[in-house]
C-alpha cells in the first residue's frame, strides 16, 4: 500500500494514518525516514530554506512519532525507528541546515530512548553512512 502527504503536516499526517489503518490496522512499527537535501552554503541559504529543511527532516519525527506512540502505549507494543545521518555527528559540507536537523533528530531519539527505558515501545537510532567502493 502506498499512501501519498506531507510528514511536515500533522493534517496530512493525520489523513496518511487513517488510510493506512482502514485498511492494515494500526501502526505497530514506525521507521521516520523522510529526508529533504538542498546543498547550499550559510550565505546562500534563505529562511525558508533553513524552516523548510527544519520541518521535513526534524519536525516530521516529532509530528509522526506523536501520532503513532498513543496507539502503541494503549497496546502495549510499538517499535520506532528514526533514520538519521553521520553529518549529525560530524557536520556537513551540504549545509548547516541539515546537519542541525539531524543532530537535533538524534538528541529527539536518544530522549525518547531514555524516557521509554524498560517500556513497551522501543526506539531505535540507526546512521546512515555513505560507503566507498575499494579503489575509488
Amino acid at each position: 500500500m502506498a499512501v501519498r502527504g506531507d510528514v511536515s503536516s500533522s493534517g496530512d499526517i493525520r489523513s496518511m494514518l487513517s488510510a493506512v489503518e482502514g485498511e492494515l490496522g494500526p501502526v505497530d512499527v514506525l521507521v521516520n525516514n523522510a529526508g529533504r537535501l538542498r546543498i547550499e552554503s550559510l550565505e546562500q541559504m534563505s529562511e525558508e530554506s533553513w524552516n523548510e529543511m527544519i520541518q521535513v527532516n526534524l519536525s516530521s519525527v516529532f509530528l509522526m512519532t506523536h501520532a503513532v506512540l498513543p496507539g502503541m502505549r494503549a497496546r502495549r507494543w510499538g517499535r520506532i525507528i528514526n533514520l538519521t545521518s553521520v553529518a549529525a555527528q560530524l557536520g556537513s559540507t551540504m549545509g548547516v541546515h541539515y546537519a542541525a536537523a539531524k543532530a537535533d533528530g538524534d538528541g529527539e531519539s536518544e530522549h525518547q530512548a531514555r524516557h521509554d527505558s524498560g517500556r513497551t515501545v522501543r526506539r531505535r537510532r540507526r546512521v546512515r553512512r555513505r560507503r566507498r567502493a575499494p579503489g575509488r
